[in-house]
């Protein structure tokens, strides 16, 4: 009574919160939502994983990505996640 989820509702919020998501925690690939505010992670050896933006489009330092996933050692190796708006489409 009272821990009936051992913590993983809570887990789940800050993956979202942070635009994350441990679709298949197995695979060490996390899928890419819409965070819903700004982060700095402080990570070993000094590095640092910067959460910026708001928006459906993902940019690693800079670069868009391919493809809705990243995997845990790409972030865990510090960088800027930014995302942003979708451009409109052209006519």
């Amino acid at each position: 009574m009272g821990n009936d989820d051992v913590g993983q509702m809570s887990a789940w919020l800050v993956f979202a919160m942070l635009g994350l998501y441990p679709a298949q925690p197995f695979s060490a690939e996390y899928v890419l939502g819409e965070p819903m505010l700004q982060a700095d992670i402080q990570l070993p050896e000094g590095r640092v994983l910067r959460i910026r933006g708001k928006g459906p489009r993902a940019h690693w330092n800079g670069v868009a990505q391919q493809t809705p996933a990243m995997t845990h050692q790409e972030l865990a190796e510090g960088g800027t996640l930014r995302f942003s708006a979708v451009e409109p489409q052209r006519p």
